[in-house]
C-alpha cells in the first residue's frame, strides 16, 4: 500500500511539473480547511514529534491521507495543499518544482 501511494505521489509531482502548474496557496488553504481540519487541527503541523521532515515526506503524507480518506484529489489539489502547508508551517527547501 505504501508503495502505491509513493508511486502516485511521484506521478502527481511529475504531471504537475510537466504541465507547468504553479501551486495556488489560497486554494491549498481552502482544501485543507474544508477536508483535513475536520479530523485534526493545525497542532498536527507544529508538534515536536511530527513525522514530516522534508517536502517529499509532506507530499507523501498529503497523498497518503487523500488516498485513505477517499478524497480523490487531482495532482493540482495535492500540490496546492503541499505548497500551503510548507509555506505556512514547515518551511522546507524545495528540491523540485512545483513545491
Amino acid at each position: 500500500m505504501r508503495l502505491i501511494v509513493l508511486c502516485f505521489s511521484l506521478a502527481a509531482s511529475v504531471i504537475a511539473a510537466a504541465a507547468g502548474y504553479s501551486p495556488d496557496i489560497k486554494r491549498g488553504k481552502a482544501l485543507l480547511e474544508n477536508n483535513c481540519l475536520i479530523c485534526h487541527d493545525t497542532r498536527a503541523f507544529t508538534r515536536r514529534d511530527r513525522i514530516v521532515h522534508s517536502v517529499e515526506q509532506l507530499r507523501y503524507q498529503v497523498n497518503r491521507w487523500t488516498w485513505q480518506t477517499g478524497l480523490r484529489w487531482f495532482p493540482e489539489d495535492i500540490a496546492d495543499v503541499v505548497h500551503y502547508l510548507n509555506s505556512t508551517y514547515y518551511k522546507y527547501e524545495c528540491s523540485s518544482t512545483p513545491c
